[in-house]
């Protein structure tokens, strides 16, 4: 597992939690919002937002906290993190 990257890590973690959020979302509980092309836009918004949080947060805990390997604890605090983000982005 030494030579899996985090960046891998949280870009498939990011397009789990987005697949589910569309899943609940989008698609009312199926994938029927695969078929729109524009859908699939917002998808990619989503899981970018989504990784992009991660990553800073891997910054944050690996610069200033001085965390090494704890990818999973990222992962954990950023996802919920991101959610909230795109969440306020929507509806402020």
């Amino acid at each position: 597992m030494k030579n899996f990257s985090s960046s891998y890590l949280f870009l498939i973690i990011s397009v789990v939690a987005s697949l589910f959020l569309f899943y609940i979302d989008e698609g009312y509980y199926n994938f029927q919002w695969m078929k729109s092309w524009g859908n699939w836009i917002v998808f990619m918004i989503y899981a970018g937002i989504i990784f992009l949080v991660q990553q800073l947060f891997a910054f944050i805990f690996r610069k200033v906290f001085k965390v090494n390997n704890r990818n999973y604890l990222i992962a954990a605090i950023g996802v919920p993190v991101a959610i909230s983000v795109l969440v306020t982005i929507i509806f402020v």
